[in-house]
């Protein structure tokens, strides 16, 4: 742990292809994810399964060290392509980087192959919702009403509203 917080240059020789440095998440990241929303946005579901596949399985092949994407099998498990602890977590890693999600490190665990994997980060990545028509009803109590029966009556999209409108996101 002492060697990876002082840099990859000041780690010995003999310890780099041991010792790994993490990198902090670069505005690359947040780009990555930024575009795999885009191309998903406007997508029917058949196309938004493809594009995630296509993810998924490109992911696993440069993490196996494949030279693409086309050998990989949608209903093989992970564990019979030969990934070991530290390919499963590298998979978790750039998939979290790739969408934008906090993926749990049993991720493979409980989706063991490429096809589930994906149905999952289906699941999982925000789908856009529509736009608002009408603004957020003000939960700003009455006078001479209290703060607890203005939260009784509201709706939970109008508490939210309200929270994130006093508190921030």
């Amino acid at each position: 742990a002492r060697l990876s917080a002082r840099g990859t240059d000041q780690v010995p020789m003999v310890l780099r292809e041991v010792v790994r440095v993490p990198v902090a998440p670069t505005s690359g990241a947040q780009d990555a994810a930024a575009e795999l929303r885009q191309q998903i946005e406007g997508a029917t579901p058949q196309d938004r399964e493809r594009i995630i596949a296509k993810l998924v399985r490109s992911h696993v092949a440069a993490v196996l060290g494949h030279a693409g994407p086309d050998h990989i099998e949608m209903d093989t498990g992970f564990m019979a392509m030969g990934f070991d602890s530290l390919a499963v977590v590298e998979l978790r890693n750039r998939l979290g980087t790739a969408t934008g999600l906090a993926l749990p490190a049993t991720l493979l665990f409980e989706h063991p192959n490429p096809r589930a994997l994906a149905r999952h980060l289906d699941a999982e990545i925000p789908r856009p919702g529509p736009a608002a028509t009408t603004p957020p009803q003000d939960l700003d109590p009455d006078p001479g009403t209290s703060v607890l029966d203005t939260l009784e009556s509201a709706s939970a999209d109008e508490v939210l509203d309200f929270i994130r409108r006093e508190f921030g996101r």
